[in-house]
């Protein structure tokens, strides 16, 4: 599965949303890709399935944070952005595009 991470500045403020592992139910209502852990009660148990598929997810997300951490080393992106709004897509991507290449 492709990894879609979205942006949304909201008064200057970065938040990032990510199409997989959103801990809030009401997130699934905007975004139709978001998957979920299923979770056990004491009268459900989870199957073998399910926690195949929880595990699944965990190691998906363990990368995912890592690349936002990895983002997040650049001071630009880890603070409140207080530059022009229209110029932050543009240093966003020179850093994707740095840590891209120090990747390959």
């Amino acid at each position: 599965m492709p990894l879609f991470i979205y942006f949304f500045l909201y008064s200057f403020h970065i938040s990032i949303l990510c199409t997989y592992f959103l801990r809030s139910c009401y997130i699934q209502k905007i975004h139709n890709n978001s998957e979920l852990p299923k979770k056990k009660s004491k009268k459900n148990p989870l199957t073998k399935n399910d926690k195949k598929n929880n595990r699944r997810l965990a190691g998906e997300r363990v990368v995912n944070e890592n690349v936002i951490g990895m983002l997040k080393r650049f001071k630009i992106i880890a603070d409140k952005y207080q530059n022009r709004r229209k110029r932050f897509g543009l240093r966003f991507n020179l850093i994707s595009g740095i840590y891209n290449f120090e990747l390959s």
